[in-house]
Parts: structure tokens; sequence; C-alpha cells
């Protein structure tokens, strides 16, 4: 079986690429081959946000045939009721800062008419996958991306009222886009880094996140390694 494991930077996959015995340290982008035990795997760093993400997915997906794809990384949280450090598995995204201003709202591309709802691969406006029975274990959350993480009280009100999001990210809808328009089975496995509030460092935790993040999914590959 091969697959692809992919991450915005190394540090988001330092401990995968510890237990696999592979060196990604101070890989701003790029891609390193390991097998572990029956998987042939690709770890492929795009470097953050969209455009790295949707650029180095697209070159990869061209040379390659996947069976399986996978995201891993850390996310912030809108919804308080996730701990941090919890391990989700994101089963929606949207692009969350895509559209246009319209005097002291946000209107998405969708509503402007730039995209209709149902354009592939979007359904009603919104980027979805599957529950893996693999992943059962692992709370299923919504995903909103974007450009500029959240730090604004007023535009973080706004964006719970606008969006239908537990997590948000910087990658994760370029990761959906890519994978649905390719028809590759995928999963995004990340864990929460923060809460989606007024700017503070610290109260973040990342290298929980971090951690977490790759426990979960070493013990997925565990189980697709039979």
């Amino acid at each position: 079986m091969q697959i692809c494991i992919v991450a915005a930077t190394q540090a988001e996959i330092a401990p995968l690429s510890h237990f696999l015995g592979v060196w990604v340290a101070k890989m701003l982008s790029g891609i390193r081959s390991v097998t572990y035990r029956n998987l042939e795997l690709d770890l492929l760093i795009t470097g953050p946000g969209i455009h790295n993400t949707s650029y180095h997915l697209g070159r990869q997906f061209a040379v390659t045939k996947y069976d399986m794809v996978m995201n891993c990384g850390i996310c912030g949280a809108f919804d308080n009721t996730l701990k941090i450090g919890e391990p989700v598995h994101i089963i929606s995204e949207e692009f969350g800062d895509f559209g246009a201003d319209d005097d002291n709202q946000f209107r998405t591309a969708f509503e402007i008419g730039l995209i209709e709802y149902n354009t592939a691969p979007f359904k009603n406006g919104k980027l979805m996958n599957a529950v893996f029975p693999d992943v059962e274990h692992i709370k299923a959350v919504k995903g909103l991306t974007v450009n500029t993480v959240h730090g604004n009280e007023k535009k973080i009100k706004r964006s719970k009222m606008k969006f239908d999001a537990d997590v948000e990210s910087m990658e994760g809808a370029a990761f959906f886009f890519a994978c649905l328009t390719e028809s590759l089975p995928f999963l995004s496995i990340r864990a929460v880094s923060n809460y989606i509030e007024k700017r503070n460092k610290n109260n973040w935790n990342i290298p929980l996140a971090i951690e977490n993040a790759n426990t979960a999914l070493i013990s997925i590959l565990d189980k697709l390694a039979i």
C-alpha cells in the first residue's frame, strides 16, 4: 500500500519521522520515502499555507498515484469543548476567506456567484470526506481554512456566525480539494494546539498537539500495516 503523509512543516511530523527513522529536520519543503512493514510511505513537507499545499500536492500527484493520502498537523479550536492536545479527524473543510468583503460583512465565493455551490468537488459549498472505520475512535470535526489565522475578537465572532466550523488551519481545505479532485482516499488528522481567541501564545501547547497528532497517526498506520 502506497501512502503519502502530508504536513505543512517538518515539526508537525517530527515524532513520526523519528519513529520511522527518516530525517526531515530543516526541510522547508520536499519528500522522503520509507518502508514501514508492508506500507510504502512518502513523507511530503509542503510548507505552510494554501499556496504551498496546493503546489506541492499537485506536483506530487502528477507523478505518483497513491492508495491513501494523510494530512497530519495542528489546528486551533473554535469549539471550547475540545481539549488542548486532543486529536481530531476532520471530515469537512471550507475556505474561510475566499470571497469578498461587502461593507461590514464577508460574502463567500459561492454567495457572490463566483462558483456554484455544487461545483465539483464541492457539495453545498463544502469539501466533504467520509469517516473511515480505522479512525472512528477519534472525534470527527468540521474544519475552516484561512490565509490569516484568527486573533481578533470581532472577526472571530463573525466567523463563528458565518461558518459551522470546529477547528481552523491554514492548509486543510487545499488538502481536501486536491485529494477530492484526484479521487484519492484521504484522512486529515490534527490535534488542537490552541483555542481561537484573542492572540495569546502563552495559552498554546504546540508540542503536546504535535505529539498527540503523531501518536494518532502512527496508530492508524499500525492498523493498515497488517
